[in-house]
């Protein structure tokens, strides 16, 4: 899949549903010796794609939550209404 980006010229490849035969570290590192910007997204992480002109595309970590527990400003928690 790496070659394949790379041939292609994508922006990031993102790994997905990775067997569980297999180590996603060493896939992951298999694939950034082809394609440095390779990454192996995990739950809740997401990526941001824009428009080519807009720049590259970009891997939020935990879909940027705040971790469990974290108090707003208001000493609520940030979604409570």
């Amino acid at each position: 899949a790496a070659e394949l980006a790379r041939d292609a010229e994508v922006a990031m490849l993102a790994l997905v549903h990775i067997s569980s035969r297999y180590n996603p570290r060493e896939v992951l590192e298999q694939a950034r010796s082809e394609l440095p910007t390779a990454t192996a997204p995990r739950d809740f992480d997401l990526i941001e794609i824009p428009f080519a002109e807009r720049g590259e595309p970009t891997l939020i970590k935990n879909g940027a939550r705040e971790p469990a527990g974290t108090l707003g400003p208001s000493g609520q928690p940030p979604d409570a209404r």
